[in-house]
């Protein structure tokens, strides 16, 4: 794991401790893990093609029920994606 992405998990079970929402936001992370095993969606979240609102879209659909700190994640992840 890279120091950035040691980082961004960190700030996330950080947040989700605060929120009282620790273990939805790890079976969350868990169940985004598996689906992300799978080589079109992975391709899908890494592809430099996808525009971020359609990956926002999809990730925030494929996570629906998640806790919110979760999704707002989701999205500061992509927005900080596309920046680089």
């Amino acid at each position: 794991m890279s120091v950035l992405s040691s980082r961004y998990a960190k700030a996330l079970f950080q947040a989700a401790e605060a929120a009282g929402e620790l273990e939805s936001v790890r079976s969350a992370v868990a169940v985004l893990d598996q689906a992300l095993a799978d080589a079109g969606a992975r391709g899908f979240a890494l592809s430099r093609q996808v525009d971020k609102q359609t990956k926002i879209g999809t990730l925030l659909r494929a996570t629906a029920g998640a806790p919110a700190v979760f999704q707002n994640f989701l999205k500061l992840v992509v927005d900080r994606a596309v920046e680089q």
